[in-house]
């Protein structure tokens, strides 16, 4: 077996991109090559599921649906980002691989509440708990 050169991989573009998703998972890439390419992914998946939107609503699924394929797509490209991340720090200077995977651990956490919220597992409640005594009764 002979190992994929650059002009194999970008020979097919589907290959092409295969080979940079590879790689960039795998923490190949610079931690500011790999934070470009991030905040790139990042971009692209936000119009992305602009397009899932317009396409689910205009197919009528209820929007519950809508809301938690649209969180299920974000968490797995968030969590796809947060591994080549992880991954690319190992070769940074320690202080900035602590923040970076101190950050990391922060979003995940966040991630998992907000696809909980999506899939009704945490109830919010929007009502105030207690009314504002300073308003008059009949204004209530």
């Amino acid at each position: 077996m002979t190992a994929m050169t650059y002009y194999e991989a970008f020979r097919n573009p589907l290959r092409g991109i295969f080979f940079f998703l590879s790689k960039f998972s795998s923490g190949n890439y610079s931690l500011v090559a790999t934070l470009f390419f991030s905040f790139v992914l990042f971009t692209l998946n936000m119009l992305f599921l602009q397009m899932v939107d317009a396409l689910m609503s205009f197919m009528y699924f209820p929007e519950h649906m809508v809301r938690c394929s649209k969180a299920v797509i974000f968490a797995t490209l968030v969590m796809f980002l947060h591994v080549a991340l992880w991954s690319s720090s190992r070769h940074a200077i320690a202080l900035f691989a602590f923040c970076m995977k101190a950050l990391i651990v922060n979003n995940t956490v966040i991630i998992m509440v907000y696809l909980m919220i999506s899939f009704d597992f945490v109830k919010i409640d929007h009502e105030q708990p207690m009314r504002n005594p300073n308003i008059p009764v009949r204004l209530r």
